[in-house]
């Protein structure tokens, strides 16, 4: 028998959000408890330029995805992106080839959203990624930029920018923002795919909604790799 505690929901990561009142003190806590986690947890060893690669076959994996069928994507824009994040990782190959190197890649969460995330006394973690070892072997600051984005999603990008920046106080592990854009975009074509997919259940409502989402996603990685649009003046004004 398994016996389980309900975490109060009103102290979860995404429902603060919503109510627009994250506790900066609670934030604080948080980046201590992951500094800690990725200090303590399992380094993984594995060829430096198989990391690089992993990262680059998912991308066209995506692409692929994303592109295919009728999931009314704009394929040009998908394009464009992965080819902007595929540059940047090569661009950034001798960082990538460091970040593995010096062991920074851990068997971290796997999964780390803010639904996952509670902002107790003493925050909790919940709902690792447990089928699949691999999914979980990542850089921190994959996974912190993963985390990010999807503060951003909901509509709170500054919590996002304060546990990166936190956690590279806390740990003193920094990186530069070249990282963060990088797997950025990497999660975020992942994560439109997976939204995407969705809409090819047919066991799924509001495919639209899906589709939405999709959106959503495509449009956070092109502000973090591509950066904002210049805003056009009209005519008369």
């Amino acid at each position: 028998l398994v016996r389980m505690r309900r975490l109060p929901l009103d102290l979860m990561l995404d429902h603060l959000i919503a109510e627009g009142s994250v506790p900066e003190a609670a934030l604080d806590r948080l980046v201590r408890r992951l500094a800690e986690f990725y200090r303590t947890a399992r380094r993984v060893r594995r060829p430096v330029e198989s990391y690089r690669r992993r990262l680059m076959e998912e991308i066209e994996f995506d692409r692929h995805a994303l592109t295919s069928g009728n999931h009314g994507l704009p394929p040009a824009r998908v394009g464009r992106l992965a080819e902007t994040v595929l540059a940047l990782i090569d661009d950034s190959k001798d960082l990538l080839a460091e970040r593995v190197r010096e062991g920074h890649i851990v068997e971290g969460h796997g999964d780390l959203r803010p639904e996952h995330i509670c902002l107790g006394i003493d925050p909790v973690i919940i709902d690792c990624l447990e089928f699949n070892r691999e999914l979980r072997e990542v850089d921190p600051a994959d996974e912190l930029a993963y985390l990010a984005l999807e503060c951003a999603r909901l509509g709170a990008p500054a919590v996002g920018r304060r546990i990166l920046s936190g956690y590279q106080r806390e740990s003193g592990d920094r990186f530069p923002s070249r990282l963060v854009r990088l797997y950025t975009g990497f999660r975020a074509l992942l994560r439109a795919r997976l939204a995407i997919e969705h809409t090819g259940d047919h066991r799924v409502r509001l495919g639209d909604q899906w589709r939405t989402r999709s959106l959503a996603y495509l449009r956070l990685a092109e502000q973090s790799v591509l950066g904002p649009r210049p805003v056009r003046s009209r005519k008369g004004r």
